[in-house]
């Protein structure tokens, strides 16, 4: 199957397309314009004019980098959509590291897609190095 990868293309329209796609809800229209506007990178996949994949990077632009958002519509799984957009990603992360410097990358799985990351060198968290990773949901006016 053949797709192309864009830079920082995808609309807010297609980013909840694919949210709902793999049973996330879709965020307001406006919520996804700031998150994708903010966001340090953001890659997409398309085969014949059609969103199928997208991941996005979040974090400082230095140190901290976050890989958010890794999602390929279930209709597209199994072609290597989610690696190219991965290998984009840690691409896109490398060619801004210093020489002789590093940066901390992370990514939060959704439960049982673990091994889908660490076939890109991630760690499960908590692990003999390393503390457990935390989240909260924040609603207005909480």
């Amino acid at each position: 199957m053949e797709y192309l990868l864009k830079d920082n293309k995808l609309n807010p329209g297609d980013y909840n397309m694919l949210r709902s796609s793999v049973g996330w809800s879709p965020m307001s229209s406006q919520l996804a314009k700031v998150s994708l506007s903010n966001s340090w990178y953001v890659v997409s996949a398309v085969h014949h004019d059609m969103v199928i994949g997208m991941a996005r990077i979040v974090g400082d632009g230095g140190f901290y980098h976050f890989i958010q958002d890794v999602i390929v519509h279930p209709d597209y799984q199994g072609n290597g959509v989610g690696k190219a957009l991965m290998d984009q990603c840690i691409n896109k992360i490398k060619s801004s590291v210093p020489p002789d410097a590093s940066v901390l990358v992370g990514a939060m799985a959704d439960k049982g897609r673990e091994k889908f990351y660490e076939r890109f060198g991630f760690r499960a968290r908590p692990n003999e190095f390393e503390g457990a990773g935390l989240t909260r949901f924040v609603v207005g006016n909480d």
